[in-house]
């Protein structure tokens, strides 16, 4: 009887600490709101209910630290107006006894304001105290586009390239075209992983070369540091006595970002003749 009353007891203080701690949370949030509202509506009387008179704001500007306080801060640069153009979002509130921290972020059509938060409980009542915060640039689509055809003609040259090693025997340059944990999926083959197996499919017995070795990209997509393309590649293969074997078929590559540069990482292909 008297375990159960102490495990019922206990059961009773998690379940209060956890509303309380439940509460404060609230109360945080509608702090932060306080500021994110305010600022939304150029208002300042209800931006200025989030901050103690006596926080600060820190940042760097044009690479030099800056210190202010908050409040003569926003009362300078706020003025009564239409509602700004921009979405407010809070990323996450940590809470712990009577302090606190919360990201926000601002965006804006150009950029997104990141404001870390820190906050005391002072009097009962949930208060920023100091805030630093980065000016983060959007990158508009027109950059972005022309970043991914930078890309995409790095990746075509490398192709290219790669058909020129097949061409000569270059097995070393071959070699580097792939990423060190590559591989690759011949047809009717296992699949062949690292450098050393993939050199060893690529090397001819002596006296047969390739030429003609070609690769037609049908298509190229860029997805942050991978990338794939597929389409048809052909080549023909002589022997020493100078007979020749034509050949064709269809791939699909996989590629890696490493550094600056672009390799391969899976290549799949098989004949369609």
């Amino acid at each position: 009887m008297k375990t159960t009353i102490i495990t019922l007891l206990l059961c009773i203080s998690v379940s209060i600490n956890a509303f309380a701690q439940e509460t404060d949370y609230n109360l945080v949030e509608k702090t932060v709101s306080y500021y994110l509202d305010g600022g939304t509506n150029n208002d300042f009387e209800t931006l200025k209910k989030a901050f103690h008179k006596d926080a600060t704001m820190k940042f760097i500007s044009k690479g030099v630290y800056k210190e202010v306080n908050a409040l003569a801060f926003f009362k300078r640069v706020i003025k009564p107006g239409p509602k700004q153009n921009r979405k407010t979002q809070i990323s996450y509130i940590n809470v712990s006894g009577n302090t606190a921290n919360a990201k926000l972020e601002i965006e804006y059509p150009t950029f997104t304001f990141i404001d870390y938060m820190n906050l005391l409980k002072i009097d009962g009542e949930w208060k920023i105290v100091s805030k630093i915060y980065y000016k983060k640039p959007k990158t508009s689509n027109s950059q972005t586009d022309i970043e991914k055809e930078k890309h995409i003609k790095q990746i075509i040259e490398n192709t290219k390239n790669f058909s020129e090693y097949v061409n000569t025997s270059n097995y070393k340059m071959i070699g580097e075209s792939y990423t060190d944990d590559a591989k690759i999926f011949p047809q009717r083959g296992e699949i062949l992983e690292g450098k050393e197996a993939i050199l060893k499919y690529w090397t001819l017995p002596k006296g047969i070369k390739t030429i003609n070795h070609k690769i037609t990209q049908h298509k190229i997509r860029i997805v942050e540091n991978t990338a794939y393309d597929y389409g048809l590649y052909q080549g023909t293969t002589v022997k020493e006595n100078g007979e020749q074997s034509n050949w064709s078929g269809k791939y699909v590559i996989v590629w890696k970002k490493e550094g600056e540069n672009w390799k391969m990482y899976l290549d799949i292909w098989n004949n369609i003749n």
